[in-house]
């Protein structure tokens, strides 16, 4: 049984009469605090902690609970991990220096035998010891375990060979360490959908206290849904501008997924939350007045040419047509999507050039090997009289589209409305987040990189390089001519195929 003194009831308390009333019980301390004394009364918890950062969770799981533990229980072993073997042995210098502290003489009803930096014994043979990740713990066992933010940041969360280190120094290390009915306490604020917390979540057999920085429906702490977790910490304000931008129009603000981590508890994968349809306004019509545009058409990766026949398995082709304004803004003003033959895509490529004029030039993913040379040559035939260049895709899909996402979040994208807008925002703010397809995502980068001269990122353009629009000879007599309305569609090449695109068909998947 708990020892029934009040300041000794949970480590809350205890916390609060060490210090003098400078640790605050706020009230979701109270509220784990209370969790913490129940688990440590039945023995075996297996508990996931999850709250935004800067609330306290590191006070109350890394040096209040030890100090308590060992107070009431002073035989017991206890462990503190964490990402860093520093920040680990911290912990235990605080509860060490609050142990010895001489005020505290009367209220501690434990004395201290063996100390070292980062380890401390009682006088009847319990310890509290720190850890980094993978740091020796040999020789020891372990009544209580407090892992406490196991990664340092988004580098080590987001890195798959990190994350199997975490899981494997937990699983090898330190549940081979714990005695019979030992405790094991997991605090985190969320990166990844994939790191411990979550392999263990997905396993089963842990109890999960999810507490989001705005509370949401069954709140454990009884609040109302979009109440602030802690206003003496962090008022809703402050927590609103992070997510919502200053000015509570989403610019400046901290990427979807990144707040639906850190502060919502529930982390998505790589590349959710890149794109916010928010960002993004729709207009009636491009601007009249334009400094570059581009067609650029992202091949579905699963076609082949040979016999030129053969359907498109999965992935979309797509060309997307994009404007640079003459006051360096990005207009999406037409896409085309469809999946069909090989000869459906020829003839959408051609249309959409004849829809968007001679003066406006043509990029199309160019496909590895001797296939893709000889489908070059062919559509260029195909395009006589249109400035078309092919070029191969390199590096990776998401590190393509971050520029453009990132000139979206700045409010210099828009896009004309069309009837293929819900499909393609449906699709931009998946596309890297497990979503079904990507191919939309590809072009827009893909077309906004050619705006940019070349390079997503056209500061770092290499010395000397050029895009196909700086290549590009004056503008041909009919630029000037008004331009056919992108939402429309041109008539199908005598013979050639109607594809499913974006104008007639296709709706929201």
């Amino acid at each position: 049984m708990l020892p029934a003194a009040p300041y000794l009831a949970d480590p809350a308390r205890h916390a609060e009469r060490l210090s003098r009333g400078a640790f605050k019980r706020y009230r979701h301390i109270r509220y784990l605090s209370d969790l913490i004394a129940g688990d440590v009364a039945r023995g075996g918890a297996r508990r996931i902690i999850e709250t935004p950062p800067q609330v306290g969770k590191s006070t109350l799981f890394s040096q209040a609970l030890p100090a308590w533990l060992l107070d009431i229980l002073p035989t017991r072993r206890v462990l503190c991990v964490s990402y860093a073997q520093d920040l680990a042995a911290r912990s235990v210098r605080k509860v060490r220096n609050d142990m010895t502290e001489p005020e505290n003489a009367s209220i501690l009803r434990v004395r201290l035998g063996k100390q070292t930096e980062e380890f401390f014994e009682t006088t009847v043979g319990g310890y509290f010891k720190a850890s980094g990740i993978g740091g020796g713990i040999t020789g020891f066992g372990f009544s209580d375990v407090i892992f406490d933010d196991p990664y340092a940041g988004p580098e080590e969360a987001f890195s798959e060979a990190h994350r199997r280190k975490v899981e494997e120094a937990f699983q090898a290390v330190i549940l081979t360490r714990l005695s019979r009915g030992a405790n094991v306490w997991i605090v985190q604020t969320r990166w990844h959908a994939d790191d411990l917390p979550g392999k263990l979540q997905a396993a089963g057999g842990w109890d999960v206290t999810r507490l989001p920085a705005f509370a949401e429906d069954d709140d454990p702490l009884g609040r109302a849904p979009g109440e602030a977790l802690c206003p003496e910490l962090h008022t809703a304000e402050e927590w609103r501008a992070l997510r919502d931008g200053p000015n509570g129009d989403g610019k400046n603000a901290m990427f979807p997924a990144l707040w639906a981590a850190l502060f919502g508890a529930r982390p998505l994968r790589e590349g959710s939350g890149l794109f916010n349809r928010s960002w993004v306004p729709v207009i009636d019509a491009p601007p009249a007045l334009h400094s570059s545009r581009v067609r650029y058409w992202d091949l579905a990766a699963s076609k082949t040419r040979a016999g030129r026949a053969k359907s498109l398995d999965r992935d979309f082709a797509v060309g997307t047509l994009e404007m640079k304004t003459r006051e360096e803004r990005y207009v999406v003003e037409h896409v085309e999507r469809l999946r069909g033959t090989a000869q459906d895509v020829d003839d959408a490529i051609i249309r959409c050039a004849t829809m968007d004029g001679r003066g406006v030039p043509i990029v199309v993913e160019k496909e590895p090997g001797s296939n893709g040379e000889m489908y070059a040559s062919y559509l260029t035939r195909r395009l006589a009289g249109w400035s078309v260049t092919f070029k191969p895709s390199t590096g990776a899909k998401e590190t393509r589209f971050r520029p453009f996402a990132a000139q979206a979040q700045a409010g210099n994208v828009s896009i004309v409305r069309g009837a293929w807008n819900a499909p393609w925002f449906d699709e931009l703010e998946v596309a890297f987040a497990g979503g079904a397809h990507d191919d939309q995502a590809d072009s827009a980068a893909g077309a906004f990189a050619e705006l940019c001269g070349g390079s997503a990122w056209p500061w770092i353009s290499p010395p000397g390089s050029s895009s196909i629009l700086e290549r590009l000879a004056p503008p041909s007599p009919d630029e000037d001519a008004p331009r056919p309305d992108p939402r429309r569609r041109a008539p199908a090449p005598p013979g050639g195929a109607i594809p499913m695109g974006y104008g007639i068909h296709a709706g929201r998947r």
